[in-house]
């Protein structure tokens, strides 16, 4: 991590300024923008980022990406924030005792039970708008945590159980919700769910927030109609054996999800290169994840691939048996 100089004065003063808006327990977070440590300071990135919405993935835990804050050359105060980022927080010292982390997480989930356990706390989240600390993310001959401990795959999977238990994923309930590593009595789950424009237990997220719209999201008081306003973070695996295709001449492949009378709801197109990228690669199967956002579960996969002397022909499909 590199800091500006003076950079915990500058936070305490958006702290206060926040505060004089009616935010009495402001909290600073965010992806700080990066820096080269082969090039510093001249290779720090002069721009503040946010977080924005990524993807439900299939454990439960919700991944982010960083974003450049759109006009912050002209903004006099932080932004409104949906997430929150252990790259650092900056708050109210009360923080340290209200929110603790709990150390059955290892990695994954953090985050996002950090940001909504706060919020029920009654801290309302922000990203600055000026670029004030740097982080170095490749990590660049370093060793990870991961790469030399044995019981990481463990700790892991216990960690993702912790992150659904927390918010009642998949039938699963985390016993003293209100204890020191529960939620808090200032506002409920539900409320930063509508906050954030997220539904935990069906891993969907409403259209405003894809958009990168600042939080709040818009209102919706109909409870049904709220349910009704989410997109789900669609996964499958497809997997397929390549001696299926039989032809040495492919120049396009379709990759579709149907529903259940045939429309097509999501679709990736292979081009020729790819495709022999795919059946050149090592092994007699080949798998590969997808990831997408729709409003209607598809019922099927379906791949079929074009012949340039042939024209249409092997058509692989697969049946979805989805549980939401």
């Amino acid at each position: 991590m590199r800091f500006a100089p003076n950079w915990d004065d500058e936070m305490i003063k958006m702290i206060k300024q926040l505060q004089k808006k009616g935010h009495s327990k402001p909290l600073l977070t965010g992806y700080v923008s990066s820096f080269d440590p082969e090039n510093d300071p001249t290779g720090r990135v002069q721009e503040p980022w946010r977080m924005v919405f990524d993807r439900f993935i299939p454990e439960g835990a919700v991944f982010f990406l960083p974003e450049t804050i759109p006009g912050w050359q002209e903004l006099k105060e932080p932004v409104t924030a949906r997430f929150y980022s252990a790259h650092y927080c900056f708050t109210v010292g009360e923080f340290s005792k209200e929110v603790q982390h709990n150390p059955e997480y290892y990695f994954h989930g953090e985050e996002i039970s950090i940001a909504a356990r706060a919020y029920t706390w009654g801290y309302d989240l922000f990203h600055p708008h000026k670029p004030l600390i740097w982080h170095e993310y490749t990590r660049k001959g370093r060793t990870k945590q991961w790469d030399d401990d044995k019981q990481w795959v463990d700790k892991n999977n216990h960690s993702h159980l912790t992150n659904r238990k927390l918010f009642g994923m998949d039938g699963e309930t985390q016993e003293g919700h209100d204890g020191p590593y529960g939620f808090g009595p200032v506002r409920t789950l539900t409320e930063y769910e509508k906050y954030a424009g997220i539904h935990f237990q069906k891993r969907a997220v409403q259209k405003y927030t894809l958009e990168n719209h600042y939080p709040p999201n818009p209102f919706i008081e109909d409870d049904q109609e709220w349910e009704n306003s989410f997109m789900f973070s669609f996964y499958q695996l497809i997997q397929f054996s390549k001696s299926t295709f039989k032809h040495d001449d492919y120049d396009f492949w379709v990759c579709a999800f149907d529903d259940e009378n045939g429309n097509e709801i999501w679709r990736e197109d292979y081009q020729e290169h790819q495709i022999s990228s795919l059946l050149n690669s090592p092994g007699d199967w080949y798998n590969e994840e997808k990831f997408f956002l729709t409003e209607t579960i598809p019922a099927r996969w379906v791949i079929w691939a074009h012949s340039k002397s042939q024209g249409w022909v092997e058509r692989i499909e697969e049946q979805i048996n989805y549980k939401k």
